[in-house]
């Protein structure tokens, strides 16, 4: 049941709602916002604004400190080449600030982010639970509702559902096209250009980390949407074999008056042999795609190096641009995957 469905049910049990509260079309997006995205409305609002921005600017922050970890490879890469054995030193202390800053960052981020989920969770549990328990809905709905059962833990697992999801897809989502937005700068303005069955294209490297992208996703969706059926079926398998047990024990007296645990045997046995050959298609899908990430995971870092090895040893290219641009080749390939 939806975060929505489940206040309609509540207001279902007795009198209606105040019209800036009532959910008007159960499961719409319009009906969730108006009903949980009253935390940034009203007394809690300055708390939820606060986290909100706070997890916004941390965002950002991160992505500021990973984009000085990419300027950082240039700086330190050629600095190799030169044999500057000075600015090399310096390259390192450079690097433990930047990783203790991102370490920073990542653990306050945690706090801010996993801060306002459960505040949110807790604003909303308790709206619903005022409902519930307003105007006797909980006796109510045992009345006017007697196929809703276990209510209290609908309030609860719904609140869940509709906060934390939200909140990480929210961060992760502005996470991600922010560095592919950042990152394809760097890409467009350091990778160079390369001449292609002979035309010359500019800032070439965003677009074969376009191409890419959409080879490795849709290679993933390709190999990742039968596994949805085989886990489906793998599930089901596991049900009946409980089911069939529980059959067994349930009916134990009558199978032991009519002998019958030479066929209750062999109907295990059956339900067993369902369940391994379930599990084979499941674990046939997983290692297609457990194939596939590997593959990606070995490739990705080295084939813009091989995209950029001619502008390299054309000297168009510094060693430390070169590892650059495959350092932010990688953070493109993360964030639009």
């Amino acid at each position: 049941m939806s975060l929505s469905a489940t206040a309609a049910t509540l207001d279902d049990a007795s009198a209606e709602l105040p019209p800036d509260t009532r959910p008007r079309s159960p499961g719409t997006v319009g009906a969730y916002w108006r009903l949980a995205g009253g935390y940034w409305r009203g007394r809690t609002a300055r708390t939820a604004w606060t986290l909100t921005l706070a997890v916004a600017a941390l965002v950002v922050a991160n992505i500021a400190v990973q984009y000085g970890i990419n300027r950082w490879n240039a700086f330190f890469f050629d600095a190799l080449e030169q044999k500057q054995a000075n600015i090399v030193l310096s390259a390192i202390g450079l690097f433990a600030v930047l990783a203790l800053a991102s370490a920073t960052i990542a653990v306050v981020q945690l706090i801010a982010r996993m801060r306002l989920q459960v505040y949110w969770r807790q604003w909303l549990t308790e709206r619903l639970a005022e409902r519930w328990l307003g105007e006797q809905r909980f006796y109510r709905l045992s009345i006017a509702a007697p196929d809703v059962d276990a209510p209290e833990f609908r309030i609860a697992e719904d609140a869940r559902i509709a906060t934390e999801p939200v909140v990480d897809f929210g961060t992760g989502i502005t996470n991600a096209v922010l560095t592919a937005l950042v990152f394809f700068g760097v890409l467009l303005t350091v990778g160079g250009d390369a001449d292609v069955f002979g035309f010359h294209v500019p800032g070439f490297m965003v677009f074969a980390a376009i191409a890419y992208s959409f080879l490795m996703s849709g290679s993933m969706l390709l190999f990742g949407r039968p596994l949805i059926a085989r886990i489906e079926a793998k599930n089901a398998a596991e049900a009946r074999l409980r089911a069939e047990m529980g059959r067994v024990r349930e009916n134990a007296e009558s199978i032991a008056l009519i002998g019958g645990e030479a066929d209750e045997t062999r109907a295990l046995r059956d339900t067993l042999r369902n369940l391994v050959d379930a599990w084979r298609r499941q674990i046939t899908q997983l290692a297609r795609m457990t194939w596939l990430m590997g593959t990606n995971w070995v490739v990705a870092p080295v084939f813009p190096l091989l995209l950029e090895a001619p502008n390299y040893l054309a000297g168009n290219l510094s060693l430390g641009l070169l590892m650059q641009t495959a350092a932010a080749f990688v953070q493109v390939q993360v964030a639009l995957n």
